[in-house]
């Protein structure tokens, strides 16, 4: 099976496979590409050139091809040179940090024999303009070392079709279309004829209720007078709200088209997951027996700190349920983890839990992280009953009849996490989650056993 390169492989191929590529942009099991000196803007049709110390503007809802600063030579040739009898393949991936900016990049592979600069896409999808430097790292390389089984007959550059080799600039698609085609031979939808709310309704969730919100908004133009300063103070709010839901919306769809890439490359090429470095969600639940408003913002703004401490942010949401009060997330690691590593942080979360529950010294975890969970258990201190799941972590605090509380913190196995997910009702009924934890774990007051500790408090 094809092995990844590590830091130290890559670092040998740096001046010979890779030219141009500095160590400084090396990550453990990858290298960051930079941005080169060509760009075509697709929306104008200009071609533009980059100098050291210059930038590229991108404007809101534009497209752009812009070339590698590196170039990649994976002929056989070259690559023999520093591993003799191999052959390399490339996985091109964006960077998250290009993703948090509202940025559409598309994965992309480099094929054994490549040789020349590379061509990347990218699209502007936020509402603010894009400025990117000179030698700006915007993709990450992942190189992949083939077994003989795996070297493919026809290398890159050996087959007529292979029209990309030896690029030095931006090259044009290679597709050929017929230049006259009769209107009887093409099909295509209504799309343009549309009115822009109607392609709204139409394009499905959530984007049919932006549609009827401005819908509704135009009615309550119409009967309303165009002279009333509050009305279209009002009305310029609301469009505002609604164009903020449509830039989360757009930037949340590219996040997540990004992460579906990664994970169908990696299935493609049969490459097992669970050690791969990947975009990671784990689901965040909080169940409270209270319906103090203000109380419930703290809990769930002092979660959000622990995450974002450990490496995480909230990428989804759901409404949340009344009666009691119950919402559930999902976060998103801000780096692209394995699935022990994931294992890793949640489990410092426990430990810092853990430690700032029964007041130890805390050298074990940093400042910033202690802080944050101190914050979050004072927070849950006025309510009688919470519950906290993030990913594999769960903690429960519950009041007994003699207004005694205690906090259990515990990782929960794999068999516990299927019968939560099953049985998610029970996230929100603070008996049978108490069944769950007796059934499930041994208690051991003031202390931790196997993957489980008891917190003593009082009210």
């Amino acid at each position: 099976m094809a092995r990844i390169l590590a830091d130290k492989d890559i670092k040998k191929l740096l001046g010979t496979v890779i030219v141009g590529a500095v160590e400084e942009c090396l990550n453990p099991n990858g290298i960051e590409l930079r941005m080169g000196k060509h760009v075509h803007f697709h929306s104008t049709a200009e071609e533009g050139t980059l100098e050291e110390e210059s930038f590229l503007k991108v404007h809101s809802g534009e497209a752009v091809t812009i070339s590698s600063l590196e170039k990649i030579d994976f002929t056989a040739e070259t690559v023999g040179k520093v591993s003799p009898h191999k052959m390399l393949m490339g996985l091109v991936t964006p960077t998250t940090t290009m993703m948090r900016e509202g940025i559409s990049q598309v994965t992309t592979k480099i094929d054994a024999g490549f040789r020349g600069i590379l061509n990347w896409g990218l699209r502007n999808d936020s509402s603010k303009d894009l400025i990117i430097g000179y030698g700006e790292p915007i993709f990450k390389l992942t190189i992949f070392a083939l077994d003989d089984d795996e070297r493919p007959e026809l290398a890159y550059g050996e087959r007529d079709g292979d029209k990309y080799m030896d690029s030095e600039r931006i090259k044009d698609s290679t597709r050929t279309i017929p230049a006259q085609i009769p209107k009887t031979k093409i099909l295509s939808s209504r799309f343009g004829k549309i009115d822009p709310k109607e392609q709204l309704r139409e394009a499905g969730y959530p984007f049919d209720y932006i549609s009827a919100e401005l819908i509704q908004l135009g009615s309550k133009l119409e009967i309303v007078s165009t002279t009333s300063n509050k009305f279209i103070d009002e009305l310029s709010s609301k469009i505002d709200e609604l164009l903020k839901k449509i830039g989360d919306v757009i930037e949340r769809q590219g996040t997540l088209q990004i992460d579906s890439h990664y994970y169908m490359v990696a299935q493609s090429l049969g490459t097992p997951t669970d050690n791969m470095p990947l975009p990671r969600l784990v689901p965040v639940r909080v169940f409270t027996s209270g319906h103090n408003k203000g109380r419930i913002l703290d809990i769930v703004g002092n979660i959000q700190q622990v995450l974002n401490e450990f490496g995480f942010d909230f990428a989804d949401e759901f409404p949340e349920e009344l009666g009691s009060w119950f919402k559930k997330w999902f976060a998103r690691s801000r780096e692209l983890l394995s699935r022990p590593e994931v294992a890793t942080k949640l489990k410092n979360i426990e430990r810092a839990l853990e430690l700032s529950g029964i007041h130890k010294p805390q050298a074990e975890i940093n400042k910033a992280e202690a802080e944050a969970v101190a914050v979050l258990l004072n927070s849950i201190a006025a309510e009688p009953n919470v519950l906290i799941q993030i990913g594999s972590l769960l903690m429960v605090k519950s009041t007994n009849s003699k207004e005694e509380a205690s906090i259990e913190v515990r990782s929960l196995s794999q068999e516990e996490l299927i019968q939560l997910e099953q049985n998610q009702p029970f996230i929100k009924n603070l008996d049978e989650i108490l069944k769950f934890q007796q059934n499930n774990i041994t208690k051991i007051a003031g202390g931790v056993d196997a993957g489980t500790s008891q917190l003593k408090s009082g009210k």
